[in-house]
């Protein structure tokens, strides 16, 4: 079972995913292979990403859509502004070439700022870029947005909250809970629990290109359902879904909330419903439990 919906009624289209192994990406290939796409896969295999004349000298398919999912994380060791700038400005150069269909541009929420928010969060809150990533974002939504007015060509950028599920590459709450219940460890919380927190599963990426693909437009849009649930809520979701009870430890720390509107995907995609916590919280148990027992068979 996956959470991603049928779209077999649906024309095929051609689908270029850059970053194709990292977490999201590859996580967005195989769903929209699974939905009849042709998926062409770059990762830092083919090419040096962020070198203009390597990524010029690909083969893209003309006139198929892109996913732009290359960014270095927040953890990357390198000039981690310098490097997602560079990969910006090389898709731009390979976009005057093969021209695209459309892209997709994966950003982050980081742009807001991490402190002193006004919260619910929406796409009209001020940038506040705090930390070199997310300096790097707002620069690559400047670059992406100038090059495909440029190109007429049409820009979706999604700004992504804390993006979970199975195959998770990162220490966001959902893994790390789901980890430790089903090694039988302490679920560590810092905090009394109550903090909320509106997450994006990770298939709901290829929901939002599918459905955007469809009648392809430029916007901007935080990546969010608009309905937070807090970390206790997401516990008792493993617990129940697990049939497992973990211990859980509240260690006192400074704790925050994290909210948005309804994103702006709820007026330019109105069939489109992204996954419940819940839900893909659920999902995310099963399957990270089915591998769990699939690499551990002793393991109960």
């Amino acid at each position: 079972m996956t959470i991603l919906d049928d779209h077999s009624d649906r024309e095929e289209s051609r689908v270029a995913i850059f970053g194709a192994g990292g977490f999201i990406g590859a996580a967005t290939a195989a769903a929209l292979e699974r939905a009849g796409h042709a998926v062409t896969r770059i990762t830092s295999r083919e090419a040096n990403l962020a070198d203009a004349v390597a990524v010029c000298a690909l083969d893209i398919p003309a006139g198929a859509y892109w996913l732009l999912a290359a960014a270095r994380s927040p953890d990357y060791a390198g000039e981690i502004h310098d490097t997602n700038v560079a990969i910006a400005q090389a898709a731009m150069a390979l976009a005057a070439k093969a021209k695209p269909a459309g892209i997709v541009l994966l950003s982050s929420i980081d742009v807001y700022g991490r402190a002193n928010l006004t919260l619910p969060l929406h796409e009209g809150s001020p940038r506040n870029p705090q930390s070199p990533y997310a300096e790097s974002k707002c620069v690559t939504e400047d670059i992406l947005s100038e090059g495909c007015r440029a190109l007429a060509v049409p820009l979706l950028t999604l700004r992504l909250p804390g993006v979970y599920g199975p195959g998770d590459t990162h220490r966001g709450p959902v893994r790390s809970f789901v980890e430790a219940a089903l090694c039988g460890d302490t679920l560590h919380v810092h905090g009394d629990g109550a903090q909320v927190r509106d997450l994006l599963y990770v298939e709901d990426v290829a929901r939002i290109m599918c459905a955007w693909m469809a009648a392809p437009v430029t916007a901007l849009s935080n990546a969010a359902t608009g309905r937070a649930i807090s970390l206790n809520a997401m516990i008792a979701t493993i617990s129940e879904t697990l049939g497992k009870n973990p211990e859980v430890a509240y260690h006192d720390a400074p704790q925050y909330d994290l909210t948005f509107r309804a994103p702006r995907l709820a007026a330019l995609l109105p069939e489109l419903v992204l996954t419940p916590m819940e839900v893909g919280i659920g999902e995310t148990c099963r399957r990270m439990g089915a591998r769990f027992e699939g690499e551990m068979p002793h393991a109960r």
